[in-house]
């Protein structure tokens, strides 16, 4: 088997993002107009090359435990403050809810709600 690398930009200086390509831990201070660093968070950004070598691949995880389960906040693009909480988490088994602020800046109104279960996959 053979294995090649990602092809690199042309030039150097096409290359304006390659200096992410890596796994980075995150220790947000504002996010969505709000201080937060108060809050104490931690998240990941992890990037790659992607397409060839021609783009790269972004992902960015927010959780923030909360006890045993874990709550990831973030905003809609109307700045709106959203949260998807995971709780009862278990091998095989999840609450998975998700939940806006409401304009009173107090109250969480439930948008979804699912009991995940893991799908045994199948044995060969």
């Amino acid at each position: 088997m053979t294995t090649s690398l990602p092809a690199l930009p042309a030039l150097a200086s096409d290359d304006v993002y390659g200096w992410l390509v890596g796994s980075w831990t995150l220790h947000p201070l504002h996010y969505a107009g709000l201080d937060v660093s108060s809050l104490d968070l931690e998240g990941e950004a992890h990037f790659h090359w992607a397409l060839e070598g021609c783009a790269i691949q972004d992902v960015w995880i927010m959780p923030r435990r909360i006890g045993p389960g874990i709550v990831q906040i973030g905003a809609r693009a109307d700045g709106v403050p959203t949260r998807w909480r995971f709780t009862e988490i278990a091998p095989n088994s999840s609450h998975w809810i998700g939940e806006s602020l409401t304009p009173d800046g107090v109250t969480w109104r439930l948008e979804g709600e699912f009991l995940a279960t893991r799908i045994e996959e199948p044995r060969s």
